[in-house]
């Protein structure tokens, strides 16, 4: 006789399921691997759609007909507070958390009202670490070619570290992103919010950068490529704090990118953004210098970084690796798997 396991369980209880729990135990974990709790109005705007409990629990939903629907507040309130007092989720001052029962009930608590306190204190960081964007909205002032700066990463969750680095999304005219990468770092140089390696006159210890300028668009390339298109991108786009806004990026960002909604529910239903062109040309001798600095930033990059070529094009550019968003969907399936274990017993 076949012995039954944990994962046999677990397949049999989630049929059973009408997945909104699960729904919010997936939104819930994911942000738990960080150790940050969340807000009820957070979790439910960051709720994921059921084509993503397939991917977490991939064997057993196959059959899963995708939601494609929100829940209603209230459903989602009564569900989420079920869940806290079956002792699967914790709350403390209003914020909610998956803590792994690896001690005693007592212990996973105080561990959840540490991460709590933890994440308020970051708020406060993250505010400061903002601040130093305010340099680069002047700056954006007068170059005309810039037409949006978001915020992205810790501090646009105001969950950063007081040493973090400031990551910021840059979005520029057409034919223009590589001229105005060059500008970008050079004001930060100057102003002390990026530390570059030919500019080092000693052998002290590296500073941590300010200024991560690691996401670039022209206004015209808004659309993520493919590979791009996941749940760790779709949570990343919809946390970004657009602090300056030129052009409505924003909107028409969220436009192109309505893929989003496949894996978050609650998030507004646009419709797809036509294709958009800018009408002011630039001049030749532009496009020109644009693409020398592209030919020569990009090997530098893929030299000194192993940035992939792939990652950068005229129109855009990715600088920071995919190897550690691997690693959070990894350990959010573990989480969730956890979680949903926890549940099954409950019931």
């Amino acid at each position: 006789m076949k012995k039954l396991t944990s994962h046999d369980f677990l397949g049999s209880f989630v049929a059973k399921s009408d997945f909104l729990d699960l729904q919010i135990l997936a939104t819930i974990t994911y942000s738990s691997q960080f150790e940050f709790p969340l807000l009820e109005k957070e979790i439910f705007k960051r709720l994921v759609d059921t084509s993503v409990l397939k991917y977490l629990f991939e064997d057993e939903m196959r059959n899963v007909t995708d939601a494609k629907t929100s829940p209603s507040y209230d459903q989602f309130q009564l569900e989420l507070w079920r869940l806290v007092e079956l002792g699967i989720l914790f709350e403390h001052n209003s914020y909610f958390c998956f803590v792994e029962k690896k001690n005693e009930t007592d212990a996973v608590k105080f561990l959840a009202k540490k991460w709590v306190q933890r994440r308020r204190e970051m708020s406060a960081s993250s505010y400061l670490i903002r601040t130093s964007s305010d340099k680069l909205i002047r700056a954006a002032l007068k170059i005309n070619w810039i037409e949006a700066i978001g915020i992205t990463g810790s501090v646009a969750v105001r969950s950063a570290k007081k040493d973090d680095d400031l990551d910021l999304l840059i979005v520029t005219k057409s034919g223009t992103l590589w001229i105005v990468r060059l500008i970008a770092l050079l004001i930060a140089v100057f102003n002390g919010n990026k530390r570059v390696s030919f500019f080092r006159v000693s052998k002290k210890p590296s500073v941590v950068d300010g200024w991560c300028l690691n996401l670039w668009m022209e206004s015209n390339s808004l659309l993520l490529p493919m590979e791009k298109q996941t749940i760790f991108d779709a949570f990343e786009a919809i946390q970004i704090d657009w602090i300056y806004d030129a052009a409505n990026i924003q909107e028409r960002f969220l436009r192109n990118n309505v893929w989003i909604n496949d894996f978050l529910v609650n998030q507004p239903k646009l419709v797809a953004a036509d294709s958009f062109r800018e009408t002011n040309q630039l001049k030749n001798y532009f496009g020109w210098l644009n693409r020398v600095i592209y030919k020569i930033s990009s090997g530098y990059l893929h030299r000194k970084n192993k940035i992939p070529y792939k990652n950068m094009k005229l129109n855009q550019a990715f600088l920071h690796d995919g190897v550690s968003h691997l690693e959070y969907i990894n350990e959010w399936k573990r989480l969730f798997n956890q979680a949903l274990l926890e549940l099954s017993k409950s019931c």
